[in-house]
């Protein structure tokens, strides 16, 4: 089976993804890292990529138990290191569900790497994002924080970023790329090549 790596602008990373290649494959990034001119540098593009789509896709938020699900601990780094450069600029920022109050950067104001340290430390490092606590949750109490309450949302600048500046280059990049992968999730080949 080919799959082309993208078909359009602001389209989603191998959208003719055959759902049984899922048994076998456990992240579109163990495919593009098989690619030779593919390196870590790339594989960080890929990931904001993704992430924005998602975000978008979703109606301009996203739930954090399924973004962490969508990463094997083989990219938790990388991926982390992405989550951290949207935040700190301001696009994307967190919020609880369920509750009217400010997103976490309106009700923390301090220095914005502070802010996503506490994050980080509270949420991603304790593995929040698992736990089913169906608690009232506020931004003072981390222990009342679980994967049903806390949620990303993408901000203006993070659209207009994606919209004008991300999409159109990664289009470019991998509009003339396909891989072949046989039933059983291996890579054949890969087709074309990346515009760099």
């Amino acid at each position: 089976m080919k799959f082309k790596i993208i078909e359009n602008k602001n389209g989603e990373i191998f959208p003719q993804w055959n759902i049984l290649l899922d048994l076998y494959i456990k992240s579109f990034l163990d495919i593009f890292c098989t690619h030779d001119k593919i390196n870590k540098n790339d594989m960080i593009e890929i990931i904001e990529y993704t992430l924005l789509c998602d975000f978008l896709e979703c109606s301009n938020y996203a739930e954090l138990f399924m973004i962490f699900n969508l990463y094997t601990k083989d990219y938790q780094n990388e991926f982390l290191k992405v989550f951290e450069k949207l935040f700190i600029n301001n696009m994307i920022d967190f919020y609880i569900n369920d509750e009217e109050q400010y997103t976490l950067t309106h009700y923390m104001k301090e220095d914005k790497y502070q802010v996503w340290k506490y994050f980080m430390d509270n949420y991603i490092y304790k593995e929040r994002f698992y736990v089913d606590s169906f608690l009232v949750a506020s931004w003072d109490n981390p222990n009342s924080w679980d994967k049903y309450n806390i949620n990303a949302i993408i901000s203006p600048k993070g659209e207009k970023y994606f919209n004008e500046i991300l999409a159109p280059k990664f289009y470019n990049k991998y509009k003339d790329l396909e891989v072949e992968i046989d039933d059983k999730g291996n890579i054949i080949r890969w087709i074309g090549e990346i515009n760099r």
